[in-house]
């Protein structure tokens, strides 16, 4: 490790590029090697970080595109039925994501506190990326529903 050099990691991220490997997945493998660097530096396994200033090429980021009331109103009208319609007014509300919103039991609920307990969420993980093919611990958090933060039609 202590022959890794800023250079040598410069040259591996030029040859990514060179490879016509996307910027998302070079700046990935970068923070996954910076990883590896940070723990040897810690343990006094090596003496330089070699990522250190090592740039990688600009990853785009996607304008968000936010609809406006009008929009979802139009939308929220067409939803098939009363359950959708609630479960997209939970996910405004909330900013949970699919896969904890999925997951919600009606004891996660508190409604004397306005609170809900995330505490499950579906994640897709591919065996690809995954060595175990085994699933993500995901921890337990609250969400705070201040004023009118769980609709009113879920509390009763």
């Amino acid at each position: 490790m202590v022959d890794i050099l800023p250079e040598h990691v410069r040259a591996w991220v030029a040859k990514l590029k060179d490879d016509h490997v996307k910027p998302p997945t070079i700046k990935y493998a970068k923070v996954l090697l910076s990883v590896i660097f940070t723990t040897a530096l810690n343990d006094q396994v090596t003496y330089i970080h070699p990522c250190r200033g090592v740039r990688t090429p600009t990853v785009a980021m996607k304008p968000r595109t936010v609809i406006t009331p009008e929009q979802f109103d139009v939308l929220y009208q067409a939803l098939p039925d009363g359950d959708t319609q609630l479960l997209v007014e939970t996910a405004i509300e909330t900013g949970l994501r699919w896969g904890e919103l999925s997951e919600l039991r009606v004891k996660d609920l508190n409604t004397r506190t306005r609170n809900l307990t995330v505490s499950r969420a579906v994640v897709e993980v591919n065996p690809k990326f995954h060595p175990t093919g085994g699933r993500f611990e995901h921890r337990s958090k609250p969400v705070d529903l201040p004023g009118g933060g769980v609709p009113s039609r879920i509390i009763r």
